[in-house]
């Protein structure tokens, strides 16, 4: 119900060897999140978001930049493979995702869009 033609997908995967299991090591990500928070920031200030990432902390990174413009569907780390089906078919309902290179969760978020999202790789 709170996407609308402004809103944007942004997926940020956080897990590799130096983040540890799934994103959980405090302020370590297999990404630059200065990155992702320079993208949004080029987005129209109309602009909505829906964040998905494997990291709480991620999210609430960007959450205190972007206020109640970040739409989440999930916050906490009781997840499971549904729940991830759920963020899947949510990214790929908006016209652009901002996503994580390598991902292939971000890949098949833009192949459920049937390849129509626009996207831009961090």
């Amino acid at each position: 119900r709170r996407f609308d033609e402004n809103t944007i997908s942004v997926h940020m995967r956080t897990y590799n060897d130096a983040a540890g299991e799934r994103g959980k090591r405090k302020g370590v990500y297999s990404f630059d999140i200065n990155n992702f928070i320079d993208e949004m920031k080029n987005q129209d200030e109309k602009s909505s978001f829906f964040v998905c990432s494997d990291s709480i902390e991620a999210v609430s990174v960007i959450r205190d930049i972007f206020g109640d413009r970040v739409i989440t569907y999930s916050s906490d780390n009781t997840r499971t493979n549904e729940d991830d089906a759920i963020e899947l078919y949510l990214l790929s309902k908006n016209k652009l995702i901002i996503g994580t290179k390598s991902s292939t969760f971000t890949e098949v978020a833009w192949w459920l869009s049937k390849c129509k999202m626009d996207a831009i790789i961090v």
